[in-house]
């Protein structure tokens, strides 16, 4: 239940993070409309709107209406994503976008790292008379973005935070290798029933998780939904069976010898 708690915040506080940033780039179309953006002392403005985010932005890129870049921040940045691939969809759809994006690099090896993923955002432009002018796109680093959750997940002694899509495969793992797999080659029920992450309450499971080719290691997997835009994820927190049923044994324990003592 500890981990269930964990998990639900955690998608909780990262959903939060999304909507922030669709408001930010809904503030830099604003902006562009107003002929404000890159303007001579308007730096202050743009600092404000990706503030704190530094970390996490592969590039901020203000695309015409043929999809051709004008602009791009910071200005020494290159899209590590297909920036133009996003755009089609965008100007087909002409609303709002969000995807998740593998880098160039990683789509030509067909090697993913949990460093090649990238969360794109999309806002279109329009003239007077919707007449449709452009958009901005913004790719983040998923890694960077969920780092300081993994960080507080192992911090907590909670375990470790796994990303999955909707297809069931591994988006961000400890492990590299477990990239881009389906997570039912990797996890079986202990009770022989499927795994199912259909609850949109969340759940946790008790599992058998494949540590290498010939080792399982049982774990408690607490797993919860997160959703952007059309996109659903999941979050799951998994931690050895051992390290979850510890406390419970040591207050076992501590309950014994006092009994003990007591006769």
């Amino acid at each position: 239940r500890q981990q269930l708690a964990h998990a639900q915040s955690t998608a909780a506080r990262m959903s939060d993070m999304f909507k922030q940033i669709e408001k930010n780039v809904e503030l830099l179309s604003r902006l562009e409309i107003q002929e404000k953006v890159f303007s001579k002392g308007n730096n202050s403005d743009l600092k404000i709107i990706y503030s704190g985010w530094e970390n996490t932005i592969d590039a901020i890129v203000l695309l015409d209406t043929e999809g051709k870049m004008k602009k791009i921040l910071p200005e020494s940045a290159f899209p590590v994503v297909n920036i133009t691939e996003h755009f089609k969809s965008l100007k087909k759809k002409q609303k709002q976008y969000l995807n998740l994006a593998l880098s160039q690099k990683a789509q030509k090896a067909e090697i993913k790292k949990k460093t090649d993923w990238y969360l794109i955002f999309g806002y279109p432009l329009w003239r007077q008379e919707n007449i449709f002018s452009g958009a901005w796109v913004v790719s983040l680093s998923l890694a960077a973005m969920i780092e300081k959750y993994e960080r507080q997940t192992k911090d907590n002694g909670l375990g470790d935070l796994w990303l999955i899509d909707e297809q069931g495969k591994f988006i961000i793992h400890p492990d590299p290798v477990f990239i881009g797999k389906s997570v039912s080659g990797l996890i079986r029920n202990v009770n022989g029933s499927e795994i199912d992450f259909s609850s949109a309450q969340g759940n946790y499971l008790d599992s058998l998780v494949w540590k290498s080719a010939k080792q399982e290691q049982r774990n408690i997997i607490a797993y919860y939904p997160l959703r952007f835009g059309e996109k659903k994820l999941f979050i799951l927190i998994a931690s050895q069976y051992s390290n979850v049923i510890l406390p419970v044994r040591k207050t076992f324990a501590y309950t014994l010898f006092s009994a003990i003592m007591l006769i």
